[in-house]
Order: structure tokens, then sequence, then C-alpha cells
């Protein structure tokens, strides 16, 4: 596939997966700032709510404003609407096993793990991890056997993006990472700070993938998609691979990507169908938990291990974040 998704397929798949009095808000008028020759700026008038410890100063800050987001809070994708199966633009990972219940399985003890034990323990982060690269892997073994390695370029958002890079096994002149943090304005917008981009060399024959652990709002993405723009980027093609991704993003993504002139496939093991109101994929409502959520950053649980776990975590080894 080379074509740039149009406006009118996007529009042919947005009647079918969401229902018509939902708007998805523009991106194409949203105009990112950027610090003079790329040095960082800082951002005033953040949210109360950001953490003391984040940082303050970015490359590049992409300011949606609440049209983008607000449809998605508390929002339950209806169930004549929800994306069950593969499409052209969003391919949905089946695991080697061939059992249905495979990825829920997966998925319901990343949840269980991430919400009710602690990071610091090591062999909760371990068992974490061993669950999250089952299924990274899988999905680059998959795209893998579809390019040629060659054109990839891989974007890793730190700090999961630093665990998922481990499961393409790229050159590390093929990889690039970059910081990423969605900034809770005081006036109720959520903004996007980009700093310490690495970009590998990218050109007209370049797969871009960007690697989450699981997507929230879709907002990652598609400030990629601005910021390259902003720096006349454009690749062949742009993908996002995930774990776990809402519907709502993946419309929003699409929507983007249609308005932006992107060629875009998102590859997911699973969809949730609602997102609650900090943007939050609401899995389910297993036993163990009243509400359990695959939250849309695995943060703390995708840091290194010590070495004494090399021998069971291969994606550990050699690893400095």
């Amino acid at each position: 596939m080379t074509d740039k998704l149009t406006q009118a397929e996007f529009d042919l798949f947005r009647s079918r997966y969401l229902p018509a009095q939902v708007t998805l808000g523009t991106v194409s008028k949203v105009t990112p700032r950027v610090g003079e020759n790329g040095e960082l700026f800082e951002i005033q008038d953040i949210s109360a709510s950001y953490g003391a410890q984040f940082p303050r100063q970015f490359n590049c800050v992409i300011p949606f404003d609440e049209t983008h987001f607000g449809w998605m809070r508390n929002y339950t994708i209806p169930e004549q609407y929800r994306l069950r199966e593969s499409t052209e633009r969003v391919q949905i990972l089946t695991l080697r096993e061939d059992a249905p219940s495979a990825v829920v399985t997966l998925l319901t003890e990343l949840s269980e793990i991430s919400n009710c034990h602690p990071w610091q323990d090591e062999t909760s982060r371990f068992r974490y991890q061993l669950r999250w690269m089952t299924v990274a892997k899988q999905l680059a073994d998959r795209f893998l056997a579809e390019v040629p390695s060659a054109d990839v370029r891989l974007l890793a958002p730190l700090r999961a993006g630093g665990l998922a890079a481990r499961a393409y096994d790229l050159p590390p002149d093929q990889i690039g990472a970059a910081v990423y943090k969605r900034l809770p304005m005081q006036n109720g917008e959520n903004w996007v700070g980009i700093r310490d981009l690495d970009l590998p060399p990218i050109d007209t024959n370049s797969i871009v993938v960007v690697t989450e652990g699981c997507t929230g709002s879709g907002a990652t993405l598609v400030a990629t998609m601005l910021y390259l723009r902003t720096l006349g980027i454009t690749p062949k093609r742009l993908e996002l691979h995930t774990i776990n991704s809402p519907q709502h993003s993946i419309l929003f993504m699409l929507s983007a990507a249609a308005e932006l002139g992107f060629d875009l496939i998102i590859r997911t093991a699973g969809i949730s169908f609602r997102e609650d109101d900090k943007l939050y994929n609401h899995w389910g409502m297993p036993n163990w938990l009243d509400s359990a959520y695959v939250l849309s950053d695995i943060g703390d649980f995708s840091t290194p291990l010590p070495a004494r776990f090399n021998d069971q975590a291969w994606w550990n080894q050699g690893r400095k974040y």
C-alpha cells in the first residue's frame, strides 16, 4: 500500500464506526510551537496536576484544544459501531497460539499487574514486561515479514519505547527516540510537548513506525504527524504499533492522517471501547477489581530490570533505558 489515506476513505470508515452525532476536531489548523533554531523553550500555565518532576521545557509543543478530545471522555462506543475485525487500515493481532482468548488474557493480566502491584517490585515488573513483549514481538515479526527492514525507521517514545524497540532488532541508525509529555493546561486543554528528539534519517521510501505501550487519546501519533509536517518530512508510510488502543483514538488518528495527507496503518493487539475522564482506556470489570484500566503509558513498568533477570528476559540484555 502506497496511497495516502484520503478524506473520502476516512469518511466511509468513520460512518461505519462512529455515530453521526459525534464530531471529531480538525487538526490541520493546529500550529506547532517550535523553539528557535531547535532550542528548548518553557511552557507556562501548566496545571498543578502536572508533576513537579516532569520537564517544562520542550523543542516543540502541539497546542491541541478540547474539541480534539472532549468527545472521548467517558464516552462508550455503541455496540453496533464497534470495530471487531481487521480492516485495511487497522490490523488486529491474533496470537500464534490461534486462541481467541489469548490476547484478552494477556491484556487482562497486564491490567491486573499495573493496577495491583508496585512497579518497584522487580518480579512484578518482569511479569509485566514478559507479557508486554510477548505481544510486541509478534507485532514486530509480522510487520518485518511484510516490508524491507532497510526501509523501516523506528521512533520509540521514551520510556516504553526503549522497551518496545528491542522487539525489532534493527540497527541503531534506524532507531530514533523522543520524550513526549501530555501537558494538562490550566484552561482544561491537553497539549503535547516533544523534547530530546533524535530522528533517524527519513526519506520518501521510509516506513516510520511509532511504538507505544498503549494508546490513550492518540495525541502522541497526531503530534508526530504535525511535527513531521513542520519539518517538511513525508515518509512513504506511517505506522502505529501498540498493545491496546481505544477505538476513540483510532478514529482520531485516522481522521488526522486523512487531513494531513499521511498513509497510516495501525497495528494493535486489542481494542477498547471506553475512555475515562483522564483518557485512560477502560478495558473491563474483571472480578479482581471494580474498574481495570490498560493505561495509556506503561511508564515505570517499562524500566530496565536487574541483570539477574537476563536469562529469562531476552529484551533486557544490554538495555540502558
